[in-house]
């Protein structure tokens, strides 16, 4: 019996060990590798790839109708976790357009970052994304604004204009502003377009979104028929 018992405890250290091993989200993007493992998505897809703003859109589908669309979103992902997982949920699929959104939780994991710091973490992502990706259109989508982390909004503004600044100068990438399409005459975010938790989107705020993406969903569709 006090072999069992020595023997159970040894095991569940070992996997107590072997779970704090695991760098953050590693579970998340297992269930993608072996989704994949079954049946990978189409080829010249748009790819969304980010935190968890991509993570729960639902029915992205529905919003984009007769595209194919890759969904892969990690909720609480900062811009390092994107850039650790490239080769497993941006890299494989080929995608002809990859819509990115990362960069938020850099600021919420750590409260002295400066908007500088965030952005050109985001830029590196888009530059790394870029060498196995040549031909894709890389569209970085802008920091949202929310009620939960309106203090913090500041931040995200001064962070979106380097991003767009620099997106701004380089070939076949672009910037999505949804930062502005959701405050309302004040500036102040839309508190309807927004979930009970204040932080993350309902319908209506993915509405914003899709409407934001259509000139770049449009260009999908152009490039699509060349």
């Amino acid at each position: 019996m006090k072999i069992s018992v020595l023997v159970l405890l040894l095991l569940s250290c070992a996997s107590a060990y072997t779970q704090t091993d695991k760098p953050p989200f590693f579970e998340e993007v297992e269930a993608f590798k072996q989704s994949d493992s079954i049946g990978m998505p189409p080829k010249d897809a748009v790819l969304f790839v980010g935190s968890s703003s991509i993570r729960l859109w639902p029915n992205i589908s529905y919003y984009f109708e007769g595209i194919p669309v890759i969904q892969r979103g990690v909720g609480g992902a900062t811009v390092e976790d994107i850039m650790r997982y490239q080769s497993d949920i941006i890299n494989p699929y080929k995608a002809k357009m990859i819509m990115v959104y990362v960069g938020e939780n850099d600021f919420a994991k750590d409260s002295t970052l400066l908007p500088d710091t965030v952005a050109n973490r985001a830029i590196a992502l888009l530059k790394s994304i870029r060498k196995s990706n040549r031909n894709a259109l890389i569209i970085y989508i802008s920091m949202k604004p929310s009620p939960l982390r309106r203090h913090r909004m500041p931040l995200y503004a001064a962070a979106n204009k380097k991003i767009a600044s620099w997106t701004s100068g380089q070939q076949n990438f672009a910037y999505a502003d949804v930062y502005n399409p959701m405050l309302d005459g004040k500036g102040y975010p839309l508190p309807e377009i927004f979930s009970a938790d204040s932080l993350h989107m309902n319908g209506n705020g993915y509405k914003i979104w899709a409407k934001t993406f259509t000139p770049f969903i449009d260009y999908y569709n152009k490039q699509k028929k060349k």
